[in-house]
């Protein structure tokens, strides 16, 4: 499925405000309900602002940086084409998570593509054509470049797999016969959906990853949660690109009362 823009998401964390409110007041009858109140709002403020950050590093870090030096190299005069190759499938091999490098030269629909081994033979097991079903269309490359969003992912959920994928694209400033060329990635997220569920609050609370219909992502099975309240409250900020974190009160849809917060990722 893909998506014509970049495709932008954040996360809900969400606090029982109830049930374990009353259950901590029993055994600290010290504490007011005003105190428990202000330290779930310190708590799930905390837990927002780790997970902003973790997003935004693990992606930056992990595969923006790097896909940026590949690039550079590719980018080289110095460095001809057997070494441009080497650096291709080598680089490709030194990422985790990237299952795809594919300089993509504007107007041509003959992709030149190194693919991770195991992924590709995961595709194959599956019937899959592991080069038709990683390469990036020639016509979201030019979507991509013609909205400013070079080094934006574009998040997709493959079919054949339910795994989760971002398409990364990062423009060479050396054009081939006077035609852009553009280096295109396709990143594999399950690194992203392990930092939501390996997250101690996880244990207690309630994580979800959302993109701007309301969707959840990063999951097998998507579910439309438009419907709650503190999505429908930063859905509008999502679609104007406003960056404001902020503390919502919720209704789960059992009817349990919550506390919630949502924070954007700067990247996505």
């Amino acid at each position: 499925m893909w998506f014509p823009l970049r495709l932008k998401f954040f996360l809900i964390a969400t606090l029982l405000a109830v049930a374990p409110l009353a259950i901590v007041g029993q055994n600290l009858t010290q504490l007011t309900r005003d105190e428990l109140k202000s330290a779930a709002n310190e708590d799930l403020t905390t837990v927002a602002a780790q997970l902003q950050t973790q997003f935004d590093t693990t992606y930056q870090g992990r595969w923006l940086s790097p896909l940026m030096v590949i690039r550079n190299g590719i980018d080289s005069p110095e460095l001809d084409v057997p070494q441009k190759v080497s650096l291709l499938t080598l680089g490709l091999q030194e990422l985790p998570g990237v299952m795809s490098l594919q300089p993509s030269v504007a107007g041509s629909n003959l992709p030149i593509m190194a693919t991770d081994q195991a992924f590709s033979q995961k595709l194959e097991a599956l019937g899959v054509d592991p080069v038709q079903a990683l390469t990036v269309p020639s016509e979201l490359i030019k979507n991509i470049e013609e909205t400013g969003q070079y080094g934006r992912p574009l998040i997709s959920q493959m079919p054949e797999t339910r795994d989760w994928l971002a398409t990364l694209a990062l423009p060479l400033n050396t054009p081939i016969a006077g035609r852009q060329v553009t280096l295109a990635a396709r990143i594999e997220l399950s690194g992203l959906a392990q930092l939501v569920d390996q997250h101690p609050f996880a244990q207690r609370g309630e994580i979800t990853v959302i993109d701007q219909a309301g969707r959840t992502v990063l999951v097998d099975e998507q579910t439309n949660m438009s419907g709650r309240y503190i999505v429908q409250s930063a859905l509008p900020l999502m679609v104007a690109g406003a960056r404001a974190n902020a503390l919502q009160s919720d209704t789960r849809p059992d009817g349990t009362a919550a506390l919630g917060v949502y924070p954007f990722p700067d990247w996505f």
